[in-house]
């Protein structure tokens, strides 16, 4: 995607809708604004019980992967969207305690009980910097079809604690500091129009009447991809940590290797990896 922009000169954007919810929106102004200090620690869960309904999205082979394929590349692109674009993503790890796993083995997958062979729970670490003054946010992304585990995002920063969860039309937004005392702001969670994906559509439209590079561009597209097959490889390598030019010279190698069928090779080894941890 990347050397296809650059090669073109075409415009790209990301198909990201979560970051146009007016929750979001308020709760970046907020950490911009440093209500809470240096941000150490962020949870973004995105999270239900599953799409069974629909059978392409348990195919490996169709999909490339199950509830971090599907759900991950939402929380990781709020995640750092909420941090700052302008942080580095540097580090990866698929959590101790529960990685990237299959927790509900057999399904009801559109119309026939059977088992499933892509993940449909993950949780991941993901280490961003601030290249300016190498400071650095640790968000810890739930990205499941097996249920949500915490209650809604949440940042812990060196002054305080910020929450979000929406309530319908509206988003509720708590900034709690370190002595016990609590403001809650009430935000709409439409920005200019009802709809999120008419908000991403606009900001696209208008990024090329005006000739200007969308902020969810071919680079953060990338980069979210690498984070995910980054946690993918850690999963298969013990849940042990990975930075991103780790993953991006194995898969060059695997390029080298096996050409084209690269991806599919490394779909394989997820399928195998799933298949053994029975």
């Amino acid at each position: 995607i990347v050397e296809t922009v650059k090669e073109t000169g075409k415009m790209f954007q990301v198909n990201e809708d979560y970051v146009f919810a007016g929750g979001f929106y308020q709760f970046h102004k907020l950490v911009e604004a440093n209500i809470i200090g240096e941000p150490g620690y962020l949870i973004v869960p995105c999270s239900h019980s599953g799409p069974e309904e629909k059978e392409w999205f348990w195919s490996p082979e169709i999909g490339g992967g199950g509830s971090l394929l599907d759900l991950g590349s939402h929380a990781i692109n709020v995640a750092w969207f909420l941090i700052g674009f302008d942080k580095k993503p540097v580090l990866v790890k698929a959590e101790k305690f529960t990685g990237i796993t299959i927790k509900s083995r057999f399904r009801y997958i559109a119309g026939i009980f059977r088992e499933i062979n892509v993940e449909d729970d993950a949780h991941v670490l993901i280490k961003f910097e601030n290249e300016r003054n190498g400071s650095w946010t640790t968000a810890l992304i739930e990205a499941s079809w097996s249920g949500c585990e915490y209650e809604c995002t949440m940042m812990f920063g060196s002054k305080g604690i910020l929450k979000v969860k929406g309530a319908g039309e509206k988003a509720i937004i708590d900034h709690i500091d370190y002595l016990g005392s609590r403001k809650t702001i009430e935000v709409s969670q439409k920005l200019i129009f009802e709809n999120t994906a008419i908000c991403e559509i606009s900001n696209m439209c208008k990024c090329i009447i005006n000739g200007r590079k969308s902020f969810l561009n071919e680079k953060i597209g990338a980069e979210v991809m690498a984070i995910i097959d980054s946690a993918y490889y850690s999963e298969i390598n013990g849940r042990k940590a990975v930075t991103l030019d780790e993953f991006k010279q194995f898969a060059v190698k695997l390029i080298e290797k096996y050409g084209e069928k690269a991806s599919d090779e490394f779909i394989k080894m997820k399928v195998n990896h799933f298949a053994s941890s029975k």
